[in-house]
């Protein structure tokens, strides 16, 4: 258990509502690097939870310094949530982070998909899409590829591909 009290005595934390905050990016740096090691993962995860209903990328990045497996799912739904904010950019980034976490994350892939479609990289996003239509264990990941590809497909007027897509994706909504 530790002690909060030097830091705040000397200026190095300061509080902000019911959380205490690092006055300086170095110190919060110098401090974290200071603790053991499983210690320092086990308040990266106390620090996911406390942002748990107010911001998604805090959590991902606190699971992140964590070592937690759950932070490719993280950076995910932190994604998803930016594109309902239309914030294209910074959900593909999201989704490239947990990729980078995690390359076989289907709904990462198709995530990023969605996003290259948004930001007209269509080669990139029809390669994402197949690489989940190809990793996919279950039925909803199938119908997202695939309606995805059939997106693409029908972008890049290949429309014999994208009613191939679509007739697949059907076939997995009825599973």
């Amino acid at each position: 258990h530790y002690s909060c009290t030097a830091l705040l005595d000397n200026g190095l934390l300061r509080p902000s509502g019911n959380m205490l905050l690092f006055t300086h990016a170095l110190v919060r740096e110098g401090v974290l690097l200071s603790l053991l090691r499983t210690d320092r993962g086990a308040l990266h995860r106390r620090a996911a939870n406390g942002f748990t209903d107010r911001d998604l990328t805090a959590v991902a990045e606190h699971l992140e310094a964590a070592g937690d497996p759950e932070a490719s799912e993280a950076f995910c739904r932190a994604g998803e949530r930016a594109t309902r904010g239309f914030r294209h950019g910074e959900a593909l980034a999201l989704a490239q982070r947990a990729l980078a976490l995690e390359a076989t994350h289907t709904g990462s892939l198709c995530l990023a998909g969605d996003m290259q479609i948004q930001l007209g990289g269509i080669t990139e996003a029809l390669a994402l899409y197949e690489t989940a239509r190809e990793l996919s264990q279950d039925h909803a990941t199938t119908y997202r590829a695939n309606m995805g590809l059939a997106s693409g497909l029908r972008l890049t007027d290949d429309y014999q591909g994208a009613l191939e897509a679509l007739r697949t994706a059907e076939q997995a909504a009825d599973s």
